[in-house]
Order: structure tokens, then sequence, then C-alpha cells
């Protein structure tokens, strides 16, 4: 019995988001790399249920990425650049 897959969130910079979802059963990491636009790095600490990781782009501050509010509400902490929101069961 396949089960249905959950959806991903994308929050923007520009206070946009959208649902996105992996091609397959889970997350590539060139997937994951291209919606945060570099090297990912998971967010802990976060407001966010534990069934759910907060993903970011690794170098966002070196590269001076811009501030993402929404997302750093949700981090309790500054976030720059987009941010994916994927259930943990579609991460490795």
């Amino acid at each position: 019995m396949r089960t249905e897959r959950r959806a991903s969130l994308l929050v923007r910079v520009d206070g946009t988001s959208q649902e996105v979802y992996p091609k397959g059963e889970k997350w590539s990491l060139d997937e994951l790399q291209v919606h945060v636009g570099g090297f990912i790095e998971p967010v802990y600490g976060t407001s966010l249920p534990s069934d759910q990781v907060f993903l970011v782009n690794e170098e966002g501050l070196l590269e001076h990425l811009l501030p993402n509010r929404h997302a750093s509400l949700l981090a309790k902490r500054t976030i720059v650049g987009d941010v994916l929101i994927v259930p943990a069961e579609q991460f490795e």
C-alpha cells in the first residue's frame, strides 16, 4: 500500500510561500539545494513540530542573502534566504 506524499513548504524572502513535492518518495540532495539556492543546513530549535525539518542555505550569511522575516519568526532567530520545510520522513 502506497502512502500519499506530504507537501513541503518553500518560504521565500519576498514573503510568499508555495507547496512543493520531491520527484520521488524522498528529496534528493540536488532538489533540496535548488530550493534553498546552495548547500543545505538543517536549523534546530525552531517552533516547528519535531516531524518537520527546517532547511536553509548553509552559506546564506556569507553570501549576504536577504533576511526571511517569516522563516525567522518560525526559527526564533534571524534566517536569511529561501527556506524549505520538509516532512522528516522525506529527509535523510
